[in-house]
């Protein structure tokens, strides 16, 4: 097969730089190509290798309700019901849950809170598990 060239135009502004020619290969070349796509990592590291993860979580959330955090965050209190629970997606709106929701879904966080001695879990709620009356704003 013999190579195809292809003149250049002269360029629209007065110079020096002369046209040159240059090569197109032909289509049909590629055409029985079959093209190896490398192997993609991922992005992000899966729960299973992360084996503290569960734990972090558990810790962070109970760290909210926590008797010393309770005392001073008014806003956590504002937000318990009269049952004293909280919607998870509350919690998973504060600026230290954002690194752990973007590793896992809600289902995952919840599970590591079922763990927990501190916390209960019901539904999409969580609470303090056994003095969670003393926590309401009345």
């Amino acid at each position: 097969m013999v190579p195809q060239h292809f003149y250049a135009p002269p360029f629209p502004y007065p110079a020096d730089v002369q046209p040159y020619p240059f090569y197109v290969p032909p289509v049909e070349q590629f055409q029985n190509m079959h093209l190896v796509r490398p192997p993609m990592q991922p992005s992000w590291v899966p729960p299973q290798d992360l084996p503290n993860l569960q734990d972090d979580i558990r810790n962070q959330i109970e760290f909210y309700f926590s008797t010393n955090n309770l005392c001073h965050d008014t806003f956590l209190r504002r937000h318990m019901n009269d049952q004293g629970w909280v919607p998870i997606n509350l919690i998973l709106g504060f600026n230290r849950m954002r690194a752990f929701t973007s590793l896992v879904d809600t289902n995952y966080i919840l599970d590591a809170i079922r763990g927990s001695e501190l916390l209960e879990v019901q539904g999409d709620n969580v609470r303090r598990r056994n003095d969670w009356m003393e926590w309401l704003l009345h």
